[in-house]
């Protein structure tokens, strides 16, 4: 059984199913376990003091925890953000090159980044969201540089358009090893774990 299902659901809706688990589940440990506590380890009302500041204490480095996991997960999240909006860009400036160079073999160039595109919006994104990597991105670029590695260059103009062409892809392949790395190093089951095992503990 996987959990992606909950990235998938509004926000308001992960807060209400989130505060019903918690809060059912102090009440009914609460409730279970309150009169066992109290005869297995002799407490009376002398003892509030000692688990109120036990309680303090714990709930001082839960919430310095939390907050530095979540800064953490924040930063991730706006370096993937930066990321895809870089890969996005160099991928556009990569097509409008390919369309500037005259034969006609161009065409098979753009279908190929056509192919990326596509894969990335629907499958790759997917992926991603199980942090997985996308396995056929580097099929594509494959095939790109493929037959980048084949066209011939016919003009002088088309020698200076394609020095830029492979300068794009370049940067495009740069910056989809960058989204790889952030998917290596993502730690959303990690932060996910410690805070409920925060939570019920």
């Amino acid at each position: 059984m996987d959990f992606y299902w909950i990235y998938n659901i509004p926000n308001w809706q992960f807060f209400l199913l989130c505060m019903a688990f918690f809060v059912s589940f102090s009440l009914l440990g609460a409730f279970i376990f309150r009169q066992f506590f109290e005869k297995w380890m002799d407490l009376d009302a002398i003892n509030n003091d000692v688990v109120g500041n036990f309680l303090a204490v714990s709930g001082l480095f839960y919430g310095i925890t939390l907050g530095l996991i979540s800064v953490g997960t924040f930063d991730n999240f706006q370096q993937a953000e930066t990321s895809i909006s870089q890969e996005a860009s160099a991928l556009n400036s990569l097509y409008r090159a390919v369309n500037l160079l005259e034969k006609n073999d161009k065409n098979a160039i753009k279908i190929a980044l056509k192919d990326y595109a596509s894969y990335m919006v629907g499958e790759g994104w997917s992926e991603q969201q199980k942090l997985l990597l996308p396995k056929g991105t580097s099929k594509i670029a494959n095939r790109v540089e493929t037959i980048l590695g084949a066209y011939v260059i016919d003009s002088e103009k088309d020698k200076i358009v394609f020095a830029e062409v492979l300068t794009q892809n370049s940067k495009l392949s740069e910056k989809a090893a960058s989204i790889s790395t952030l998917c290596n190093k993502a730690c959303q089951p990690l932060c996910g774990w410690c805070c409920l095992w925060a939570h019920l503990l």
